[in-house]
């Protein structure tokens, strides 16, 4: 939202963003039926392994008397990590990279000699 607050010049703009923005929020209440009925399904399982998703969807089944196999949550879990993490990781990953390209170029130049 603050994001949206930034681009607008004024309240009428940011009205007109607003539903997009709330789109991702709002789709999980769209599935939340068809999810709790069939918590098992192919849908349901897809829905709730999409990160914004994840933590409705799969509490939502996780409720349900079925089991839910472990590794579902993990997946969950990870992807919505890795969804928050790795957008402000990029210079951290770019410099390991250039270091471990450095450190290839120096155990070549060692083998050459």
């Amino acid at each position: 939202m603050a994001a949206l607050g930034a681009t607008c010049n004024d309240s009428k703009d940011a009205q007109s963003l607003q539903f997009p923005a709330m789109l991702p929020v709002m789709i999980p209440f769209f599935v939340f039926v068809p999810v709790l009925r069939e918590p098992m399904s192919t849908f349901s399982v897809v829905m709730s392994l999409i990160p914004p998703f994840t933590p409705f969807l799969m509490m939502v089944r996780q409720a349900s008397p079925v089991t839910i196999p472990l590794w579902q949550p993990i997946a969950g879990l990870a992807g919505i990590v890795l969804l928050t993490i790795a957008p402000g990781c990029e210079d951290d990953v770019e410099m390991i990279l250039r270091d471990l390209k450095k450190d290839i170029m120096i155990e070549r130049t060692n083998v050459k000699r």
